[in-house]
């Protein structure tokens, strides 16, 4: 379950990335260097050395809070391609931690990439700092379910003709970057979807630039 859940929070702050950056007061935390065709691909539509520099720029002299970055493993590959990724051992030495000009890399597919308006493609990496998305829980109800078998938060149920156990998780959180409102604007339910993360007529910029310690690119490869 740990596992499932991580993979979900993935998919909900990747969301909530493409929402935030869609929303028009988010710009100044936008580097859109792309190419829309394969013919006006350079240097400086790519991402490298010195357009990640430009994008740290975009938080001034706060670029230095930014300790992470997100990118599609085409990217990664391509940065690896120009030996600009390098390999850290651990304290341990079990494990070798990317990074890319001293920000720890999490190479993640769900990171947006599309074709280009004639053609090629088009990639977002995003830039962290620390504390740039809140998490928080709380507790559901521990007291056993009427007619079931578990409680609020875990619970089992036997379909028997089909010789089938389900197992429901459930949790109260929230997953949210700071600096940024949530307007739900458009929401349905009683919690938003992920297509509803990604509308940015939901999203709401209420820090200064430099103090939402995100940063997105938009860029070829």
């Amino acid at each position: 379950m740990a596992g499932y859940w991580n993979r979900q929070n993935q998919y909900m702050l990747i969301s909530s990335l493409k929402g935030v950056f869609a929303s028009p007061g988010m710009a100044g935390n936008l580097l859109a260097i792309q190419s829309e065709s394969i013919a006006n691909q350079t240097t400086a539509t790519r991402l490298n050395g010195a357009t990640f520099v430009d994008a740290t720029q975009r938080l001034g002299d706060c670029g230095d809070r930014l300790v992470a970055v997100a990118m599609h493993s085409a990217v990664e590959a391509a940065l690896r391609k120009l030996d600009l990724i390098d390999f850290i051992p651990d304290s341990q030495g079990e494990a070798q931690i990317r990074t890319f000009q001293g920000r720890r890399v999490i190479v993640d597919d769900g990171c947006p990439s599309r074709t280009g308006t004639t053609d090629g493609q088009v990639y977002t990496t995003y830039l962290f700092g620390n504390g740039a998305f809140g998490m928080g829980s709380a507790d559901l109800n521990g007291q056993p379910v009427e007619g079931g078998h578990g409680t609020e938060g875990f619970e089992m149920a036997r379909d028997a003709l089909n010789s089938d156990t389900n197992l429901i998780n459930r949790r109260r959180f929230i997953l949210h970057p700071r600096g940024v409102k949530f307007t739900s604007a458009s929401v349905a339910g009683a919690n938003p979807t992920n297509a509803e993360l990604e509308n940015a007529a939901n999203w709401t910029r209420v820090w200064e630039n430099k103090n939402v310690r995100v940063v997105a690119v938009t860029h070829n490869i």
